[in-house]
């Protein structure tokens, strides 16, 4: 028997002692220490643990109450790139998730909620894949949708790294190498504002803005995810021309992208390439397995970014699926 409990601040360090240690398929963003730094009031959090017998964490949901296709929704997890249910390896069967399920949904129903969403964490985040995971949602009357990601294995990657390069994307990296341009770990907090700066100066021909704020950026880099978070940056001298960001996903040896911006007024050579090719190698040399570049699907799954995808092949990318589960109520 397992009893379920919403999850609450005293919990805390128990609950990343579990996501660190004895979860089977989870990664530092199922922690509290990355959920929690959103703000207060950004997300109300409607989280959960799932207990033995003698009281001992088997299994969390990290997850919050939203309004989803006008349904009030227990989604896992909006702030996150990944949720679903991080368990135990001793309860990472058939079995053992069916008790879980059984008790999330009896919860739901009492909390009246009227729709669940879970994004399920791939092998690529974790080292685990959701396979198993998959399959008992479906069981239990779950339907999917699937985005398409693009990722390097370098394990079938040619070290010669602008040999996997379209002859294009070979061309910019060749002629910023003549202009004089240099890659290096952004590390200062200037570095950072400046790739902020560029960031949000593209992100307005899309009338959006960064989901994080530069101050969550700073913390993320000086305080929250010291050894998680990477800065990067392409300059001319002093000049950043292109920047990003990545997640360092230990448990699994990826690399995630998530956030790459350039100079617009640069288009030939191109910092963006030339940035990519950095970050490539730089991976390769800390001894990663893997590089995803992220989804380039949108509208759940049902429009292809050509564009985006195209850029993505050109540096001779993979693919795999990033699977969500989710079911009216």
């Amino acid at each position: 028997m397992i009893s379920l409990e919403p999850y609450d601040d005293s919990v805390r360090d128990e609950w990343d002692y579990f996501v660190r240690n004895r979860a089977l398929n989870s990664g530092f963003m199922q922690s509290r220490n990355f959920i929690d730094y959103h703000p207060e009031g950004r997300f109300t959090d409607c989280s959960l643990i799932f207990r033995t017998r003698n009281s001992r964490i088997t299994a969390v949901i990290p997850a919050c109450s939203v309004i989803d296709e006008d349904r009030r929704t227990f989604f896992s997890h909006r702030g996150c790139t990944y949720g679903g249910i991080a368990v135990e390896k001793r309860y990472h069967s058939t079995g053992r998730l069916q008790e879980i399920l059984d008790s999330l949904n009896e919860y739901l129903t009492a909390q009246e909620f009227r729709r669940a969403v879970f994004k399920l964490p791939g092998g690529l985040y974790t080292g685990t894949g959701s396979e198993l995971s998959e399959y008992m949602f479906g069981l239990n009357g779950y339907s999917s949708y699937a985005e398409l990601n693009s990722y390097i294995d370098f394990s079938r990657y040619n070290p010669d790294i602008l040999s996997n390069f379209s002859t294009a994307k070979r061309t910019h990296v060749r002629n910023g190498k003549k202009a004089g341009w240099e890659f290096r770990l952004a590390t200062e907090d200037a570095d950072v504002a400046d790739f902020y700066r560029l960031l949000t100066e593209n992100l307005k021909k899309y009338q959006t803005v960064p989901i994080h704020s530069l101050a969550e950026l700073l913390n993320f880099k000086n305080s929250r995810l010291t050894d998680i978070v990477r800065f990067y940056g392409v300059f001319i001298k002093e000049r950043m021309l292109a920047g990003g960001m990545v997640y360092d996903y230990p448990e699994a040896g990826t690399v995630y992208t998530t956030y790459l911006s350039a100079d617009p007024e640069y288009l030939n050579p191109s910092p963006a390439t030339f940035l990519y090719y950095g970050i490539i190698a730089d991976t390769m040399t800390r001894g990663r397995r893997y590089l995803s570049f992220g989804i380039s699907t949108e509208e759940h799954g049902s429009r292809l970014n050509r564009g985006l995808i195209h850029s993505k092949e050109s540096f001779g990318s993979l693919y795999s699926i990033h699977r969500t589960v989710y079911k009216n109520l």
